[in-house]
């Protein structure tokens, strides 16, 4: 292992021990081994299966704040309403895209 990739997974074991610090409080150290744990996880990880679990977790929160996110159907993102898709099929003319 070089020592800029060790040297990447400390900062980032720092950094995510002060941020447990902030949330749960008590010292830095308490959150550091746990930290080291998840950083060499992420380092580990698959690019395209992180960039996968990245894309879900993002269309998620998304649908949980009632935003559609660019992988949504056009119907659903351009109108709001799944249902929209049965104006495309010309069974109904009263409904009328969303602003």
């Amino acid at each position: 292992m070089s020592s800029h990739k060790a040297s990447l997974v400390m900062s980032r074991a720092w950094k995510l021990a002060r941020e447990g610090q902030t949330i749960y409080g008590g010292s830095v150290k308490s959150y550091l081994a746990e930290a080291l744990r998840l950083s060499w996880a992420e380092l580990n990880v698959d690019p395209v299966q992180k960039a996968v679990d990245e894309l879900i977790a993002f269309n998620r929160a998304n649908r949980a704040a009632g935003r559609h996110s660019a992988a949504a159907p056009y119907s659903v993102r351009k109108f709001g309403n799944p249902a929209i898709t049965r104006w495309y099929a010309g069974q109904s003319s009263q409904i009328q895209p969303a602003q």
